[in-house]
């Protein structure tokens, strides 16, 4: 079988006029499905970056500063900007086209062995070999249900018991009581941990009180739920 290689997965936008290619890595693979719609969409969150004047000759980051990073695929984007007050956050969800001139992906696949027991983890982990895990869940109704897909960059390994812990992210984490024209537009920024195949937690970015009248957007909003998690190994 195969998982995908993050390490060598992009998504590539390309402005109007050719001015810009810009490669960013990919974080997650998202397959999102509504079961009353009939639909099933695959989506990809891509890697965070500083917000930036590209190619200026001086002074590259713009101030105030903020995090950059996205859900897409070819034909919808959200567009997500994490700046210091959660006042000055935005939703910024558009059809690609009339944005980008294209948005197209280069995903590497690579061949992949289950890991279905704690040891197989541990000792995975221990080997120093890439994890990529699968964590599908559902919306309470049934309606919707979520695929994601995502490199293991943190895991928590215990070689005497054996145990392990998954603590790793970003993902894109779903609002599916959201009312949205694009399914681009219900991502939120979460983390993922889990340390058995039935269950997931996330921790999710939200608007946070830092002081009386002061919000920051901040990973505060901590939800578990029913799960199906997967690891795998790349070889």
């Amino acid at each position: 079988m195969t998982a995908i290689d993050f390490g060598r997965s992009f998504v590539t936008f390309v402005t109007p006029g050719r001015a810009n290619n810009a490669r960013i890595q990919v974080e997650c693979r998202c397959e999102f499905s509504d079961a009353e719609a009939g639909t099933n969409e695959e989506l990809f969150l891509v890697a965070s970056c500083k917000s930036e004047a590209t190619y200026a000759e001086k002074d590259l980051f713009t101030s105030p500063n903020y995090d950059f990073c996205g859900v897409f695929n070819e034909t919808q984007l959200s567009i997500i900007r994490t700046p210091a007050s959660a006042a000055d956050q935005r939703p910024d969800v558009s059809p690609v086209e009339g944005r980008f001139l294209e948005v197209y992906r280069q995903i590497v696949s690579a061949p992949a062995e289950p890991l279905p027991t704690s040891a197989d983890v541990v000792a995975a982990t221990l080997a120093g070999k890439p994890i990529v895990a699968r964590t599908v869940f559902e919306d309470p109704s049934g309606r919707y249900k979520c695929a994601l897909e995502y490199p293991v960059k943190t895991m928590n390994a215990n070689d005497i018991r054996p145990m392990y812990q998954v603590d790793t992210g970003p993902v894109p984490f779903p609002s599916f009581d959201a009312d949205v024209e694009l399914t681009a537009g219900r991502f939120r920024l979460a983390f993922v941990a889990f340390n058995a195949p039935h269950f997931a937690d996330f921790v999710i970015q939200t608007p946070t009180e830092i002081a009386p009248g002061v919000q920051t957007p901040h990973y505060s909003e901590i939800i578990s739920l029913e799960a199906t998690n997967e690891l795998f190994a790349l070889n």
